[in-house]
């Protein structure tokens, strides 16, 4: 009689998830995720996603206190059990594309009702709210400034890290519907103050951690950005990345950085980049009769440095303190300090110069976290490559050992 063997694999899956079902050891279970057979290993985590969501979250919601989630198992989690004594929550890579109903994109009024404000509702005595995406802007952002006040509001929430859509979303987080709220963590992408939209302009004694990171150009500056910290009379900590264009009106970055801090008197950590397009001939007189380093106020805080970068008819100045944090830094030229940027992912140069090639070592050297470099070459004329005078050797290969994304322009500048 011919006898024949039946592997595992070769079950159903019906047979095979009934026997991962059966498995009470644990350990014999996670020793079959990772082998190399993505049948098995779809099979095991799904065995072990139902356990917890169907057996184990059911028996012990009432003690949980902290969850770190992605949003594809979002809605099984709030399906699965009632959370009464969850304080801190955290949503992490929120994408845009997320199956789950309760994260179908429709307008950012609808998606912040029924999805943000769904959050908050949820979790009744959540204190701690941090969502972050994996690219920029990864998801459709918070926006409250045409819903009601009680829309996305709590009575225990102290800790907030999100995006906005707009500034003005930033202005309306601050109305009263956070009551409690001592740090608030923002990113925001468009200017956007509806002058039609009153806001309260209470202060704001229970903030002592505000960080704002405005990724986009503002063209109309205005003071809310001053004016907000000065509500927050007992700021601790303060962080802000703005990046200003105003040909119209010249804006001091010395000025304006001491304005941010000259009234926080209990202000101990102040960590900034700001930068300010002008004019070629405003810059080039400004710096003549200015230095950032001595007349910047307040150098109790971090050191300060500064980069200029020059296009065909404007200039830009970057001043930010020392070490940078930020993950992105934008339109800086053929000479920056001799630092090393650890946390910039996302890079863009340009410069009226020829870049050469130990230009592009010197970046590889100083920004070693990059992953999007943007490259812009202003230059005005043809330009024959020369050797470097620093012992660098001229066809030196050039490394970007995390570089996912290259984009290499050239701009006729007589055009």
């Amino acid at each position: 009689m011919n006898q024949s063997s039946v592997q595992l694999l070769d079950l159903p899956d019906e047979v095979l998830l009934d026997i991962l079902k059966k498995l009470d050891n644990v350990d014999v279970l996670y020793a079959l995720f990772g082998i190399d057979n993505g049948r098995l290993n779809r099979t095991t985590v799904d065995s072990v996603l139902d356990r917890l969501f169907n057996y184990i979250l059911p028996q012990i919601h009432d003690n949980v206190e902290c969850l770190t989630v992605e949003p594809a198992f979002m809605e099984r989690i709030l399906l699965a059990a009632h959370y009464p004594n969850l304080t801190e929550l955290k949503i992490n890579d929120f994408q845009r594309d997320n199956s789950s109903r309760y994260f179908a994109v429709g307008s950012l009024k609808v998606y912040t009702k029924n999805v943000f404000a769904r959050v908050l509702t949820s979790f009744e005595n959540l204190n701690h709210l941090n969502v972050t995406g994996t690219t920029i802007p990864a998801y459709p952002s918070l926006s409250v400034c045409y819903l009601p006040s009680n829309t996305f509001s709590s009575s225990t929430l102290t800790y907030l890290c999100i995006n906005v859509s707009y500034f003005t979303d930033c202005l309306c987080l601050h109305d009263g519907r956070l009551k409690h709220l001592c740090t608030l963590i923002v990113r925001s992408y468009c200017m956007g103050t509806d002058l039609s939209i009153v806001h309260n302009l209470n202060e704001l004694p229970k903030m002592k951690v505000f960080s704002l990171i405005h990724y986009g150009l503002i063209e109309e500056y205005n003071d809310k950005f001053v004016s907000l910290v000065r509500r927050m009379l007992y700021l601790e900590k303060l962080t802000f990345y703005l990046r200003i264009a105003c040909p119209s009106v010249y804006i001091d970055p010395i000025n304006l950085m001491n304005e941010f801090s000259v009234n926080t008197l209990r202000l101990h950590s102040f960590n900034f980049y700001l930068s300010t397009e002008n004019n070629r001939n405003d810059l080039a007189r400004y710096l003549s009769n200015n230095n950032v380093k001595q007349n910047y106020t307040n150098t109790r805080y971090q050191e300060v440095s500064n980069i200029v970068s020059f296009s065909v008819n404007t200039a830009t100045h970057h001043a930010f303190t020392l070490p940078f944090e930020f993950i992105t830094l934008l339109g800086i030229g053929n000479i920056f300090p001799n630092i090393v940027f650890k946390n910039v992912s996302e890079l863009s140069v340009y410069d009226v110069v020829p870049l050469e090639h130990e230009f592009f070592l010197r970046i590889a050297q100083a920004f070693r976290m990059l992953k999007r470099f943007y490259v812009t070459d202003l230059s005005l004329h043809s330009h024959n490559s020369k050797k470097s005078t620093d012992n660098v050797e001229p066809h030196q290969i050039v490394e970007y050992r995390r570089l996912t994304f290259l984009d290499i322009t050239r701009v006729d500048a007589n055009m």
